[in-house]
Parts: C-alpha cells; structure tokens; sequence
C-alpha cells in the first residue's frame, strides 16, 4: 500500500485506484458493524475482534461529531482478560476526560483519555 501511494502523483489519483476502493469499503464494513454494536448509550463495548481494532479510534471522533453534547465512553476488549477505556468529554465542553483518567493510572489530555 505504501509504494502505491509512492506511486500516485498525489492524493487524488490514489484515490482513483483499486487499492482506495479496497480500504475505502473495508472502513465502511467496519462502521457498519460498530453501528450494530451501538444502542445509544454513552458506554460502547466492541468485541476482541480485527474490526473493533481498526475502528476505535475513528468511532470516538463520529460519537463526538453525532453527539456533541455528551461524554463517551469505549470500551475494547483486548482478549487477555483486559480491558481498554477510552473517556471522550463532550465536544461542546472538552474538558476532564484527560484528569478523570489520571485518577486511575491513565492520561490523555482534556478532551480524551
């Protein structure tokens, strides 16, 4: 993937290549399978799987955008027996997420942790 993004002249004639349309589905596929993991609560839980994974990230910054006026919560299960918490302040207040977690071991900064 690397080289073939080397070999585009710039971002938009990669984006005219099979290879964008293979990540470009693959990232829909997921967010389809997180949007059946979602029931509007602000705890997320996402399962030990490949998808989860690659999602993470990607969904704290759509629930911030969808919701903005709510905290989040993610939760992913790293299949050792532990668990991944990712605290998202609300977009319009950002603010604790980063000192709420610090409580506990973590970090982050004021609007995630």
């Amino acid at each position: 993937m690397y080289k073939s993004m080397l070999e585009s002249k710039d971002p938009f004639c990669f984006m005219k290549t099979s290879m964008y349309y293979q990540l470009l589905n693959g990232y829909n596929d997921d967010m389809k399978k997180v949007r059946n993991t979602m029931d509007g609560d602000i705890i997320i839980s996402l399962p030990n799987e490949p998808w989860a994974f690659r999602i993470s990230g990607s969904l704290a910054h759509l629930v911030a955008k969808e919701e903005p006026d709510l905290p989040h919560i993610i939760t992913l299960d790293l299949g050792d027996g532990t668990i991944r918490v990712s605290i998202r302040a609300p977009a319009s207040n950002p603010q604790g997420a980063g000192e709420l977690c610090a409580h506990f071991g973590g970090g982050g900064r004021a609007a995630a942790g």
